[in-house]
């Protein structure tokens, strides 16, 4: 049997903007996260705010888009992050579902099936 990476990126596609932050690959944000407190700006925090929020001067700079993975309850899947997330730790929140799209996409990426047998391998 072959050994599983489940962390092997190598044929995973970069998204054109971070999952977490929603920086593009220009190095532009897309969306801007609240990491403060919520009643900072009035959007709960993690979550899209407005232009001028308090909480924005303690993220940290976008930087170059990279694919990542992080462990999952239902699997391991991988992810487009910016330099400025990946270095914080930042990672998106994800419903179950996108989650196990995730998972099913990341394992198709590395050629294992849901079960992590090769693709088209003997069962």
């Amino acid at each position: 049997m072959t050994a599983l990476h489940a962390d092997d990126t190598s044929r995973c596609p970069v998204a054109p903007v971070c999952l977490s932050c929603g920086t593009n690959a220009a190095g532009a944000r897309t969306m801007t996260p609240c990491t403060g407190a919520p009643d900072l700006c009035g959007a709960p925090a993690g979550q899209a705010c407005e232009p001028g929020c308090p909480s924005l001067a303690a993220e940290p700079e976008p930087g170059p888009l990279a694919v990542a993975t992080a462990g999952t309850p239902v699997g391991m899947l991988c992810m487009t992050l910016c330099w400025g997330c990946s270095a914080a730790g930042w990672l998106p929140r994800l419903t179950a579902g996108a989650a196990m799209r995730m998972v099913m996409d990341h394992a198709a990426h590395i050629g294992r099936d849901a079960d992590g047998e090769p693709i088209g391998g003997p069962r």
